[in-house]
């Protein structure tokens, strides 16, 4: 009607619609003849989403609610959740024997989702694989080497001034652990790391009590009998004794007191042991145990990159003294000394790679109650180590801490008893008068 002239009133008049909606579809008509020939209100349905979401967008005349969507879809309501939906309504112009007339037209939308998710492939599931099992490849032992570290024993005695009886500063059940040890594997080397005696008689650090008078022979006599054990147990392999702090007592006592008596040795054996030396009190030759004196400087390389010594540095607190030591070091270091079980590690950084060294105390053998003179109540761990190593660089320490005479042991328990029964049988002389005596351990 537009076309034909007449007005927008005019037009109005005629066909009811309002003058804003003939204005809107005039304007249309001149950018699109689709509104006017009614193209974009055919029925449209469009469906998007896979798997497991679904969206369907109808716009149409016949579908004006949710369910005549569900209908005409034929959505499975027992399958697919209905998440939501829109309902949007609104007129377009019809082109009627020439007049513009307006129809509705309505969009409903829904979102769809399953009530019973599949799984989208890739499915995440337990992965499954074939392994073929290698072959056991044995390793080369050649060159592997085991040993035993065997530190601070404080071998020595408060003798009962109304008894006599001697009370050991060392503890009997932590030397045992150590002689089952060996009955059970079988050493390259072991290591007597120092202060296996106490000499408390011999040293002025401490008050000489009364206590402490002639203790030192019984005190040799029991050092002796376990290192021969040792030596029994292990005869093929290579024992060596580092001198400690507590074994120069004697020396420093005959130079300090009696100088004269410095170095003496027995008249048929003057290229021999001194006789009031280690080797000879202990008879460390006949045990064919290499003793290390010359403290603090003795030592004892595994490799060229690990070293055995007693040590002379003990600094106060748990870890203190082989993290001192650490600071400097550029080697892996085994001490003694120190009464505790310590261990701390550093990589040291080089042109031709790293290497981690190791700072390592493995604890004493003596008692850690206050019975050894110095202090009443030590912060002192008792425990031993095997090392295991080669000629070249390589060391790998296992730990053995001993705790109220136990210890335990790739997946043995050692559990240590008394063997004073056995050392007074072993130990056991004849007086001038030809009569058996024991020693009153």
């Amino acid at each position: 009607m537009r076309k034909s002239g007449k007005s927008i009133k005019e037009t109005a008049e005629i066909t009811g619609i309002s003058p804003n909606t003939i204005k809107a579809l005039t304007r249309n008509d001149k950018v699109s003849n689709q509104t006017i020939n009614g193209s974009d209100i055919d029925e449209k349905i469009e469906e998007f989403g896979q798997n497991n979401e679904r969206i369907i967008d109808s716009k149409s005349r016949r579908i004006t609610t949710l369910a005549d969507l569900i209908k005409f879809c034929k959505i499975d309501l027992t399958v697919w959740n209905i998440d939501r939906h829109i309902i949007n309504k609104w007129e377009v112009g019809i082109n009627a024997d020439g007049f513009v007339v307006t129809s509705p037209l309505f969009q409903v939308k829904v979102w769809l989702t399953k009530k019973y998710p599949e799984a989208i492939k890739p499915v995440i599931q337990p992965v499954e694989i074939n392994i073929e099992i290698p072959k056991v490849i044995k390793t080369k032992k050649a060159g592997l080497r085991k040993g035993l570290l065997l530190g601070d024993a404080q071998i020595g005695f408060t003798r009962s001034m109304r008894t006599g009886k001697l009370n050991a500063f060392h503890d009997r059940r932590a030397i045992n652990i150590v002689i089952q040890l060996l009955r059970r594997y079988k050493f390259d080397l072991i290591v007597i790391g120092g202060d296996w005696l106490d000499f408390s008689m011999w040293s002025k650090q401490f008050l000489k009590k009364p206590s402490f008078y002639f203790t030192t022979q019984p005190a040799l006599v029991e050092c002796a009998w376990v290192l021969g054990l040792i030596r029994k147990l292990q005869p093929n392999a290579e024992i060596i004794f580092l001198e400690g702090n507590h074994e120069i007592r004697p020396e420093k006592a005959i130079m300090e007191n009696f100088i004269d008596g410095y170095g003496l040795r027995s008249a048929d054996n003057v290229e021999g042991a001194a006789v009031m030396s280690i080797p000879n009190l202990l008879g460390l030759p006949k045990l064919d145990i290499k003793y290390y004196g010359n403290y603090p400087s003795d030592e004892y390389w595994l490799n060229d990159h690990a070293v055995v010594r007693h040590g002379d540095i003990a600094k106060k607190g748990s870890g203190a003294t082989v993290s001192t030591l650490a600071k400097e070091a550029i080697n892996t270091e085994f001490v003694f000394h120190v009464h505790r079980l310590e261990m701390v590690s550093k990589t040291i950084h080089a042109r031709d790679g790293s290497e981690i060294i190791n700072q390592f105390c493995p604890g004493c053998l003596c008692k850690i109650d206050g019975t050894v003179p110095g202090d009443e109540r030590p912060n002192w761990q008792q425990g031993i180590a095997v090392i295991n190593y080669d000629l070249n660089r390589y060391v790998n320490i296992e730990p053995i801490p001993i705790q109220d005479g136990r210890a335990l042991y790739r997946d043995e328990i050692y559990n240590g008893t008394d063997y004073v029964s056995i050392l007074r049988k072993d130990t056991a002389f004849k007086d001038k008068a030809g009569v058996r005596q024991e020693w009153n351990f």
